[in-house]
């Protein structure tokens, strides 16, 4: 039994030339997609550091915005007990003042 078919040495150089082509190709794809997957590791763990810092400063601020108010509270509460005694002495002034003008018309 003797095969009438034979195969092309061509087509099989052909054939090997376009899988190298391929092969290439396909290598240079895998490249470029292993940098672009490294690109978007480094930005996602950039942005998380950003979020980070970003809720870090955002307790930090809340916190000292919080002293500050508690501090302006006290500061408020202070003065009130102090300018009690203002109330006080405006309340005598009010009485002089009646009693001078009291004192006016009884001259008059």
């Amino acid at each position: 039994m003797t095969s009438d078919k034979f195969v092309d040495p061509q087509m099989i150089n052909q054939l090997e030339q376009e899988a190298n082509a391929i092969t290439k190709d396909l290598d240079c794809m895998l490249k470029k997609l292993k940098t672009k997957m490294f690109e978007a590791s480094t930005i996602t763990r950039e942005s998380f550091d950003v979020y980070d810092q970003t809720v870090t400063n955002y307790c930090a601020a809340i916190e000292e915005t919080s002293n500050k108010t508690c501090a302006l509270i006290n500061m408020c509460e202070t003065f009130d007990k102090e300018f009690s005694n203002v109330y006080a002495l405006a309340k005598n002034i009010k009485n002089i003042r009646k009693q001078l003008d009291a004192l006016q018309y009884s001259i008059k």
